[in-house]
């Protein structure tokens, strides 16, 4: 059975026990829980001594894995890139197949165009077997600086229906009418959506951190933010008007790549329209005015006049709601990911 070594940019034993406790959906282990289902072993390291490096350096906690690399067929990383010119060069382990998933490449050779980290960081795409794009203009990219075609591979997010299927359903927690917003990457713009919605005779809820409104002003009464937790996350999307997803521009260079993946692809999978930013990376998963409302990025007026169109319309938010779980059904679960990517591991 082929072996795979995962190393995430973050915790994951948690997020694992929380899967296996119905507590949380499977999106954040990336494949590994299914790959067994297609011939393939997979684990990480987290222990005691990833812990203390951790507690020194977020990045130091990934050192046990570069002495354990080694023993594994292949490396399918989702943390910083310079782990394998790490691994692979001062290390010199020449054998072990690495695979980047790529999450924040394109905005991170953006931030470092020249220079001793641009320097790192080819030397890493080019060391890697297999670059994993969640969205194609992201493969695209990657072409156009002139990395291997052959090792750029387009595959698109899954999300874990059963989990969504398991909390629809449940009596709704809030009872009056109110819209939605979720997320916690940097690259949202909740400035733009709290302004959109001042005035406006309806309550907004945001499940996000408190490090996203840090330069957030003049929130209005109508506005609640907090932790919300996976299973009530699914509630809240069931009973929202509809969900908003506010990013910034893409040239952002803070965020990821794909800002608001996650919460579409969540609401889709709920039934819900989306109203989202425009961006490049949406269209592998959205047609616009089908399944999703897209507005241009930080402006104000424009995402408040989509907003007020859905609540004056609810019987065309349903139907995009209908169209989203449709799409997302057929193209975008879980267990389509962990197939297509048992496959390229495969191939590798």
């Amino acid at each position: 059975m082929d072996s795979v070594l995962y190393i995430f940019a973050g915790k994951r034993k948690q997020d694992e026990q929380k899967y296996k406790d119905h507590l949380m959906p499977d999106t954040y282990l990336v494949g590994l829980n299914r790959l067994h289902e297609h011939g393939i072993r997979a684990t990480y390291i987290e222990n005691s001594v990833s812990e203390r490096l951790r507690k020194i350096s977020f990045n130091f906690a990934n050192i046990p894995s570069l002495f354990s690399a080694k023993s594994f067929d292949i490396v399918f990383s989702g943390s910083t890139p310079g782990l394998i010119f790490l691994n692979k060069f001062l290390m010199r382990n020449k054998n072990t197949k690495w695979v980047i998933y790529n999450t924040f490449l394109t905005n991170m050779l953006k931030r470092h165009s020249f220079g001793f980290k641009h320097w790192i960081l080819n030397k890493s795409i080019q060391g890697a077997r297999a670059v994993i794009n969640p969205s194609t203009p992201q493969r695209d990219f990657l072409v156009e600086q002139g990395y291997d075609p052959s090792r750029m591979h387009y595959l698109p997010y899954g999300i874990d229906k059963g989990f969504i299927d398991r909390n629809l359903g449940k009596p709704r927690l809030i009872q009056k009418p109110y819209i939605m917003s979720a997320g916690k990457d940097m690259g949202r713009d909740y400035q733009t959506l709290i302004d959109s919605v001042r005035g406006m005779d309806i309550d907004l809820y945001i499940g996000a951190s408190k490090r996203n409104f840090a330069d957030v002003k003049n929130i209005p009464d109508n506005v609640h933010i907090d932790f919300i937790a996976p299973t009530d996350l699914v509630n809240y999307y069931e009973h929202a008007e509809f969900i908003v997803i506010p990013t910034f521009h893409e040239d952002h260079l803070d965020a990821s790549d794909c800002s608001g993946q996650y919460v579409l692809l969540e609401s889709m999978m709920a039934s819900k329209a989306v109203i989202a930013s425009d961006r490049t990376t949406i269209y592998d998963y959205v047609t616009p005015n089908e399944n999703a409302i897209l507005v241009e990025p930080e402006n104000t007026e424009k995402l408040s006049n989509a907003m007020q169109d859905l609540l004056n319309n609810p019987d065309k938010a349903r139907e995009l709601g209908r169209s989203a779980r449709t799409k997302a059904e057929q193209n975008f679960t879980s267990e389509q990911f962990s197939r297509n990517l048992a496959d390229i591991f495969k191939k590798i």
